[in-house]
């Protein structure tokens, strides 16, 4: 546009955006020379043009997709429409319409994203990106556990992490642990001062989501049982009774039953 140059024009012509602004002429020569008619400016709309975007950084299930949206030229029409778009499933090449902000979940991972503009010319679709989604990280405290004494080891915990986990450290209690980086091996060693109800918590690490902590509980009763026969007894005849046996039962006994003998 502007140069003052013109060339030939054979019609009919397909006009492109990069004519827009171009001017147009008539020539006619004779023997006596050529004469140029005035010259008219041509108007050129295109369809919408649109500038590149990018993928967003890697979010986690639940977390908020909410894109800034590019750069939109209207080249001459009216825009009619414009917005997001996303896959119906990864790799499916179907688009659907996207409203932001969207909270994202495990099944957008690997979706592609792109934006769309309309005007009277037709539709101009960006380039498409890839959405990354990472699960958020899970823990499972594994069975119930039996109860145990003081100063004894309960079973394994048989616990376990998964999604954006990457391993998981067992905690709690006044007792100590072996092995309590692993899920599913640890075990726990109660005090000798303990007893109750003693909440155990497995708490996962790595990934990019956070952590998550679940708890299970195990019962730590008093020590082991003792029982005392009290002090010497008595002889007594046949038929005839004894004095109070004076017997005790201590630790975790809650009771004691004596026998024997033929009376």
């Amino acid at each position: 546009p502007g140069s003052g140059s013109f060339n030939a024009l054979t019609v009919p012509y397909t006009i492109a955006l990069g004519d827009n602004g171009k001017k147009l002429r008539y020539t006619a020569t004779n023997s006596c020379g050529t004469t140029n008619s005035n010259e008219i400016v041509i108007s050129v709309n295109g369809k919408p043009t649109i500038s590149a975007i990018t993928a967003p950084s890697a979010l986690c299930d639940g977390g908020s997709l909410n894109p800034t949206p590019p750069t939109v030229g209207d080249n001459g029409s009216t825009l009619t429409s414009q917005g997001w778009q996303i896959e119906s499933a990864a790799g499916s090449g179907t688009f659907n319409t996207l409203n932001v902000p969207y909270v994202v979940s495990n099944s957008d991972n690997g979706k592609k994203i792109r934006y769309t503009a309309t005007n009277g010319c037709g539709q101009t679709n960006s380039n498409e990106v890839v959405l990354t989604v990472n699960a958020n990280p899970v823990a499972v405290p594994g069975p119930v556990l039996n109860a145990i004494c003081q100063g004894t080891t309960s079973t394994a915990m048989g616990g376990s992490v998964s999604g954006s986990a990457t391993g998981g450290t067992w905690s709690g209690g006044l007792g100590t642990w072996t092995n309590a980086n692993d899920p599913a091996t640890a075990t726990y060693t109660a005090s000798a001062t303990e007893s109750g109800s003693v909440t155990l918590t497995l708490t996962t690490s790595g990934g990019s989501c956070g952590v998550n902590s679940v708890t299970k509980s195990i019962t730590v009763n008093i020590g082991s049982v003792t029982a005392n026969t009290g002090p010497g007894l008595s002889p007594i005849c046949q038929g005839s009774t004894s004095s109070a046996m004076g017997g005790s039962v201590g630790g975790a006994a809650t009771g004691g039953t004596w026998s024997g003998g033929l009376g």
